[in-house]
C-alpha cells in the first residue's frame, strides 16, 4: 500500500465488542512493512444529536474519555491512533460520511460475527455508510483476529469506472 492512495484511513469507533475487528485491522495496517507505506489512523466517534442532551458527564469530559476508551483500545491489539475525533451528528452515518471527506479509505465493524449465521450481517450504520461514500470502506467482522488477516477480502463493485480503483485496493 502507497501513502499515495491511503495517506488517512478513518476508523469508525463505537466502544463496543463491534469495534474490536476494525481496530485489528487497523492495527494489522499500521504494522504493514515499510513506515512509507502505514497509513495515518484517525479514529472517529460519532455522538448522535439526541444522545448528546443526556451524556452522564459534561461534553470535554465525555470526548477525554472517548479518546481514553478508543487508546486503551487500540493499544490491547498492538496499534495506535494518530488522533482520536469526537464529531456530533444527527445520525452515526453523517458523521462518519463528513469524517470520510478527510480522509482516503473508511473501516468500520460490522454486526455480525464471522461464523455468524445471522441473516443480516451488516448494522444499520454500515449499510448505510456503504451507500453513500465514494471512499473505499473496509467492513470488518467484529471478532477478526489478527491470524485471519490472511484472507479472504471480499470486492463488491459495480463494473463503473471506479471498480478499477476499488480492485486496485483490494489487490494492494
Amino acid at each position: 500500500m502507497s501513502t499515495d492512495i491511503h495517506e488517512r484511513w478513518i476508523v469508525g469507533l463505537d466502544l463496543s465488542a463491534r469495534s474490536h475487528g476494525a481496530l485489528v485491522f487497523s492495527a494489522w495496517m499500521r504494522r504493514a512493512e515499510s513506515p512509507a507505506e502505514r497509513p495515518s489512523l484517525v479514529g472517529v466517534h460519532v455522538l448522535e444529536s439526541w444522545a448528546a442532551h443526556y451524556l452522564p458527564v459534561g461534553r470535554e469530559e465525555y470526548v477525554r474519555s472517548v479518546r481514553s476508551v478508543a487508546e486503551r483500545h487500540m493499544a490491547e491489539v498492538g496499534g495506535a491512533f494518530d488522533d482520536v475525533e469526537v464529531v456530533e451528528a444527527a445520525r452515526a452515518e453523517d458523521g462518519l460520511a463528513g469524517a470520510a471527506l478527510r480522509g482516503d479509505a473508511v473501516v468500520i465493524g460490522r454486526s455480525a460475527a464471522r461464523e455468524s449465521h445471522a441473516l443480516v450481517r451488516l448494522g444499520r450504520v454500515a449499510r448505510r455508510v456503504l451507500r453513500q461514500l465514494p471512499a473505499p470502506v473496509f467492513v470488518v467482522p467484529p471478532d477478526l483476529s489478527a491470524s485471519a488477516l490472511s484472507g479472504p477480502i471480499v470486492l463488491a463493485v459495480d463494473l463503473g469506472e471506479s471498480s478499477a480503483a476499488a480492485i486496485e485496493t483490494a489487490v494492494r
